[in-house]
């Protein structure tokens, strides 16, 4: 989200393992957020920082398809929307092994 504050500011961001506002997922996965409030909270967020993070020359989104955490599917719809801005924006998949490697967790 810093990237979408100040994109002027960066030649690239580098998301790994992030999330936005709202998710896409099912109440009983995840955060267990409520449908379909959470995915419109979703909506609202790619539609306005999804079009700021186009200005940004590179984004790279690193994810995990397993990630227990945050929702890789969300991650890969932030990245689309950045193109559907016309930016530049590539969702970099990591082997499932590595997803929720967060020692804190």
């Amino acid at each position: 989200q810093l990237g979408a504050y100040a994109p002027e500011l960066f030649d690239a961001v580098v998301s790994v393992a992030g999330y936005g506002l709202g998710t896409t997922e099912p109440p009983d996965l995840g955060f267990c957020a409520p449908q379909p409030e959470s995915s419109e909270v979703f909506g609202r967020f790619l539609e306005l920082q999804g079009r700021r993070l186009a200005a940004v020359p590179v984004v790279l989104v690193v994810h995990a398809e397993k990630d227990a955490i945050s929702s890789a599917t969300d991650a890969a719809e932030i990245a689309r929307a950045v193109r559907n801005f016309g930016g530049s924006a590539e969702l970099v998949q990591v082997p499932d092994d590595s997803a929720n490697s967060d020692p804190s967790r």
